[in-house]
């Protein structure tokens, strides 16, 4: 297993835990048939990984005291998780209340400067981008994703990004995307609240509709039995179902009387 763990940081600049690479030979992979040549094991044990969180999977690669560091390097290619990132050309304030700031433009009249904090699973670091990255989408920076980097400087205890130092990103961590997901609507529903008006109410929430509810229908004929009595009025109109809330509420395929005319 050596050489498959020497060969995943050569390609990947991933280093994965013995253990790890040991658990996925004898119950992921061989479970799912993945072939055991050398060859084929290395991309697919790298795919595998970046599916997962790096907390006990991988090797320390970034050093201990990398925020003393006045200059320095990452050689090779190293692999992080990230943790975090913000558009640091937006205030606080604004970032947060607009996913705009999270679009490929950066927000804020285009104006970007992103700082990512990401970890190699014991040790975290700041990246900031030295001039845009293009193949960093901010709307794809969610916690979880792996970057690969290459030769990457590190300027005061910061890692410098730019176009040649950016290699690519890989995985998605599914807990993580759906915690950093019910964050973020969190936020978005206390700023809306919080821009609201002084005796201003939110509106109410979306209610799904469910099996056999005619509210409407049964309004409808209660209304056209009033303009019956008074003298109006009324054309029936066959309701077809057309979506698949229509299908599971048996009375809107009946008859109902809509309103249509008003007048004798």
């Amino acid at each position: 297993m050596t050489a498959v763990r020497a060969d995943l940081r050569r390609l990947y600049g991933l280093c994965l835990t013995e253990g790890f690479v040991d658990q996925c030979l004898q119950q992921q992979l061989s479970a799912q048939g993945t072939p055991t040549n050398h060859a084929s094991l290395c991309p697919a044990l790298f795919k595998y990984a970046v599916d997962q969180s790096f907390k006990g999977i991988t090797e320390a690669v970034l050093p201990e005291q990398m925020r003393q560091m006045k200059e320095g390097v990452l050689p090779g290619l190293v692999c992080l998780q990230v943790v975090a990132v913000r558009n640091a050309a937006v205030p606080l304030a604004r970032e947060a209340s607009s996913s705009v700031s999270r679009g490929k433009g950066g927000g804020a009249g285009g104006r970007r400067l992103l700082v990512v904090t990401v970890s190699d699973g014991f040790t975290r670091a700041h990246c900031v981008e030295a001039c845009p990255v293009p193949s960093l989408d901010p709307q794809n920076l969610i916690p979880g994703l792996k970057i690969v980097l290459r030769d990457a400087r590190i300027v005061h205890g910061v890692v410098w990004l730019d176009a040649r130092t950016v290699v690519s990103t890989h995985g998605r961590v599914a807990y993580l995307t759906e915690t950093w997901r019910l964050k973020q609507e969190t936020e978005n529903q206390r700023l809306f609240a919080k821009s609201l008006q002084p005796g201003e109410e939110a509106p109410p929430p979306f209610l799904p509709f469910t099996q056999g509810y005619t509210g409407g229908v049964e309004t409808a004929k209660r209304n056209a039995a009033k303009l019956l009595a008074s003298g109006g009025w009324v054309w029936r109109v066959s309701i077809i179902a057309v979506s698949p809330y229509h299908a599971m509420s048996p009375s809107l395929h009946d008859t109902h009387p809509l309103l249509l005319h008003t007048h004798r």
